[in-house]
């Protein structure tokens, strides 16, 4: 399969991905965003090294989880560095990174061989699936 015809259901994908999620953006931060991204002095002002030395769950007088999710802590940091903390921002990255990974998701499929319009359905399956709706639209579903 030509590159061209590669690009249609790759794009077709990660449209209909962020095409399901739009709806999310103007939620507000709910349940763990509080404590992950909101209460986490980390997002606000925390160092690399800091971020790479430190759980991802860290709750003040509570204790620390055994979770270590320095990747995921430090686009947390960068979402808000960017965009401050903003709800909507922290969604609409979600949902483009989300997009990106469908139009992936469709690029696999033409590269293991399937034909454009069977990679197109397995990128848009894939784009809509209802088990990527907490992932998606809860903000910290990045991890």
């Amino acid at each position: 399969m030509t590159p061209g015809r590669r690009a249609l259901p790759a794009l077709c994908s990660a449209l209909a991905a962020f095409a399901v999620y739009a709806g999310s953006l103007s939620g507000d931060f709910v349940y763990d965003d509080a404590p992950l991204i909101l209460e986490n002095p980390l997002v606000r002002s925390g160092t690399p090294a800091q971020i790479l030395a430190s759980p991802y769950w860290r709750r003040p007088g509570r204790g620390e989880g055994g979770l270590y999710r320095p990747l995921t802590v430090a686009t947390y940091a960068v979402n808000a560095r960017l965009t401050g903390l903003s709800p909507k921002a922290f969604k609409a990255v979600n949902a483009l990174l989300h997009a990106a990974v469908s139009a992936l998701a469709a690029l696999l499929a033409a590269a293991l061989g399937l034909s454009a319009p069977a990679a197109a359905v397995a990128g848009l399956a894939f784009a809509v699936l209802p088990v990527h709706a907490e992932a998606v639209a809860w903000s910290v579903g990045r991890a």
